[in-house]
């Protein structure tokens, strides 16, 4: 895009104001009297004031050139700015769809593996006893005396859970030991409960002194209740401990 160059008819009357009309008929019909000098340095001046109009448009059109040129290239950048913005977010629309699919892939196989699950296990509840034992029957029958092997084996199974019961057993014979020194410390523990109820009851008559007796005698009580619910709570976890080792074995 260009400026063309114009001279408006405003400015050429403008410059002719000062040019009379003959002279300007001299100047269109030179004749060669005495004024002539006069009407060529007058069509000077009017030459020279056209050269230096034509010179400010030239450079006026020279600074609208480089405007319209620097405008251009910022449009130009704004454009291709617009257009990398634009793919920008339809990225990121794309990439936020791409994960959406994939959250709704990743819910649907684990709500199928979820689903499968339960049979999965079922299988392996079914079929690794039967494999045990295939292995197990197939393992003994590469064996030269396949029947005495298994007797050996099922013996000293057999001694195993009779060493774990006699362990069982005595266990039981101790605990019941301790359950019983355990019902006495609780008989004792009752007695001096009932003793501080009866000094609580005689402190009670002493104004002076009820709160604190009050307090002492409830933390004495409150001692003695825990530490005779710590010594039966040690006993039955070590009985329960016991009972699940024997249960299990």
């Amino acid at each position: 895009m260009t400026v063309e160059r114009r001279v408006g008819n405003e400015k050429i009357v403008e410059l002719l104001e000062g040019v009379s009309r003959s002279q300007i008929i001299k100047q269109l019909r030179p004749v060669g009297d005495a004024s002539s000098a006069q009407m060529n340095g007058g069509s000077d001046n009017v030459v020279a004031s056209f050269k230096e109009l034509i010179k400010r448009q030239d450079e006026t059109i020279a600074t609208l050139n480089h405007q319209i040129k620097n405008l251009t290239a910022t449009w130009l950048h704004r454009k291709r700015f617009v257009k990398t913005l634009n793919e920008g977010i339809e990225a990121e629309r794309e990439l936020a769809k791409l994960k959406q699919e994939m959250a709704e892939r990743c819910q649907i196989e684990n709500d199928r593996k979820q689903a499968e699950q339960p049979h999965i296990e079922h299988f392996r509840s079914a079929s690794l006893p039967a494999v045990a034992e295939q292995w197990q029957q197939y393992q003994i029958a590469q064996l030269p005396n396949a029947e005495e092997v298994v007797v050996q084996q099922l013996s000293a199974q057999v001694k195993q859970l009779e060493e774990q019961l006699t362990y069982g057993w005595q266990s039981f014979e101790v605990q019941g030991a301790s359950l019983a020194q355990t019902s006495a410390q609780l008989v004792e523990a009752n007695r001096k409960i009932h003793d501080l109820e009866v000094q609580l009851a005689a402190a009670m008559s002493n104004a002076a002194t009820v709160e604190g007796a009050r307090s002492q005698i409830r933390d004495e009580l409150r001692k003695q209740a825990l530490r005779m619910l710590d010594a039966m709570l040690r006993f039955l976890d070590f009985i329960t401990l016991d009972a699940v080792a024997c249960y299990t074995v």
